[in-house]
């Protein structure tokens, strides 16, 4: 049996699940939009609404899809082709920055990482305890445990530039 698991924040689209196949669908249209995605199938510990992990950005354009403790694909919906993995991260929670501009991602080993949407590509990557965009898509911060956390210019050019780092925290 499948399973309605979210709608958009536009409601524009709704996501429902039949065993490990993610199905998206045009609500105006009411149909399915694009092939199904096969998701990882989850272990026989996982719960199943614990397993899985779903994802809008705030206007509706991308999702992302995949298994806490395991590989995550990233989806420009009204565009089910433009679909990719999220490469070299076991994956274990992701959130979109307020502009969605940007995709920032808990790696299950603790790294993070912040995706360019424009690109779809990974821009930073460390083994910082968090990373923040700001409102505005402007600034990120990574916070590190050792009590120190760098401020960084997301709009210096097609990687982020270090502007501040923030000794004793």
């Amino acid at each position: 049996p499948g399973r309605v698991r979210r709608f958009s924040p536009d409601d524009a689209w709704l996501l429902t699940t039949a065993g490990t196949e993610l199905r998206i669908w045009d609500t105006a249209r009411v149909s399915q939009i694009g092939p199904s995605i096969t998701l990882e199938r989850l272990s026989d510990d996982d719960d199943d609404d614990d397993g899985y992990y779903f994802e809008f950005s705030a206007d509706s354009s991308w999702l992302i899809a995949g298994r806490r403790r395991g590989s995550a694909s990233l989806h420009r919906l009204g565009e089910p082709s433009a679909a990719g993995k999220l490469a070299g991260l076991k994956f274990a929670v992701a959130g979109f920055s307020p502009d969605g501009k940007w995709l920032a991602v808990r790696g299950s080993n603790n790294t993070h990482a912040l995706w360019s949407l424009r690109t779809a590509t990974p821009v930073f990557e460390a083994a910082a305890d968090s990373i923040e965009v700001s409102s505005d898509g402007r600034w990120m911060l990574a916070r590190f445990s050792s009590n120190h956390a760098e401020v960084w210019n997301l709009q210096a050019g097609s990687s982020p530039a270090k502007v501040l780092p923030l000794d004793r925290i």
